[in-house]
């Protein structure tokens, strides 16, 4: 019996592909796409902590790919992975006019900005804990606190949504109603909800 919800934000309330961004920037750059990604992607948990600066990550990033990779085009095509998850944005709309819904997210600045700007999804929710913001990053304990903390209610009266089995399993542990989405069972979501919400 919820009081309010949780959601995690990709491949759940939106998907993405981190390749499309790299597909874009390979006829601009220097250095051989498969490396450049990689090297790129492991800077994506200092980032997304708070640790490495969205200038510094961008800037680094940029010097990386070389060639005619321009800090503006990097931006772009790093934020334009995104599509919008229909089924999803139904079931929040259902779920808003009765329960307050909160954003729990692993996700950088230009992430947040882009999303938030673009997907009408997001305007449904009350606020957010976001990892760069938080210092903390899924399944860790400390933005757990910050999450449940936020939606003011106990951890037992929280229903939490993520695709990752280690961050539902952390959920889990914290007390919180969780299910492990997966977009291509939606059904099964919507039926997990449909029982949660019926037992209220």
């Amino acid at each position: 019996m919820p009081d309010a919800f949780l959601f995690d934000i990709g491949r759940v309330l939106v998907q993405f592909d981190f390749g499309l961004a790299f597909s874009r920037l390979a006829p601009l750059a220097a250095a051989d796409i498969t490396a450049a990604e990689a090297d790129i992607r492991s800077w994506l948990t200092p980032l997304e902590t708070g640790a490495l600066t969205t200038a510094a990550f961008i800037a680094r990033s940029v010097d990386i790919l070389g060639g005619d990779v321009t800090p503006a085009a990097f931006e772009e095509a790093y934020c334009d992975i995104f599509t919008r998850h229909a089924p999803m944005e139904n079931a929040v709309a259902s779920l808003v006019e009765n329960y307050p819904l909160y954003l729990f997210s692993n996700t950088s600045e230009l992430h947040e900005r882009r999303l938030l700007r673009d997907y009408r999804v997001f305007r449904h929710f009350r606020g957010g804990i976001f990892s760069w913001r938080a210092g903390a990053m899924k399944p860790d304990d400390a933005i757990y606190e910050q999450a449940i903390a936020l939606t003011g209610c106990r951890p037992e009266r929280i229903g939490y949504i993520d695709d990752l089995p280690a961050n539902v399993a952390t959920g889990q542990r914290r007390g919180l109603i969780t299910h492990h989405y997966d977009a291509a069972a939606h059904g099964e979501f919507e039926f997990w909800l449909g029982s949660l919400v019926a037992s209220a």
